[in-house]
């Protein structure tokens, strides 16, 4: 099947639905091309995890069916754990419902500009440690924005953090609308 997922030019294909457990685990850039199609609706366990040289952008969760629709998206757990030259964006589609434990963890260590993290709307949960030391290095985060686009998920309290690491710079929370997203209302006083 992984024959058939690459085209002549060794890039992924938009017709790959699924990417399974380890399949490109310590894998150059050069052979994962888009980082994730389009059409991917299954990311195993350690999926794409220790892609220490993979640049740009992720994308995740963004299938939809041919109304428009989106397709829900499993990412297992530590999909993108330690790809650390991800961004300056990483977004989360509207078919990522559940988000797993170091799901994100390590992402954008390398990356010493500012990202963003879109949070999808249709995220209802995420796992304590599933963005453990997102754009961090040696315990320090950079400047990060988070963009939630729905509610607050479950679990989303430790998100962002590790038994020892306490992440200071995670302040900034943009919502859609905080009408919509009553959940989001505690963190209404957040210090900018």
């Amino acid at each position: 099947a992984l024959v058939e997922a690459f085209g002549l030019d060794h890039h992924l294909t938009e017709t790959l639905a699924a990417i399974g457990k380890r399949a490109f685990c310590w894998c150059s850039q050069t052979l994962i091309s888009p980082l994730v199609p389009s059409n991917v609706t299954y990311i195993g366990s350690e999926g794409v995890m220790w892609e220490f040289d993979i640049t740009g952008d992720l994308n995740v969760g963004f299938a939809a069916d041919a109304g428009g629709e989106p397709l829900e998206t499993t990412l297992g757990a530590s999909s993108f754990f330690r790809c650390y030259s991800l961004g300056p964006n990483v977004r989360i589609g509207p078919g990522v419902k559940n988000i797993p434990s170091s799901c994100f963890g390590l992402v954008g260590r390398s990356f010493s500009s500012p990202m963003n993290l879109y949070i999808g709307p249709n995220v209802t949960n995420i796992v304590g440690g599933a963005f453990s030391q997102f754009h961090s290095l040696d315990n320090t985060t950079r400047a990060t924005t988070i963009h939630f686009q729905g509610d607050m998920p479950a679990g989303s309290g430790a998100a962002f953090i590790a038994a020892d690491y306490q992440p200071l710079n995670y302040k900034h929370r943009y919502f859609v609308s905080r009408e919509n997203c009553p959940k989001w209302a505690a963190f209404a006083g957040d210090p900018d």
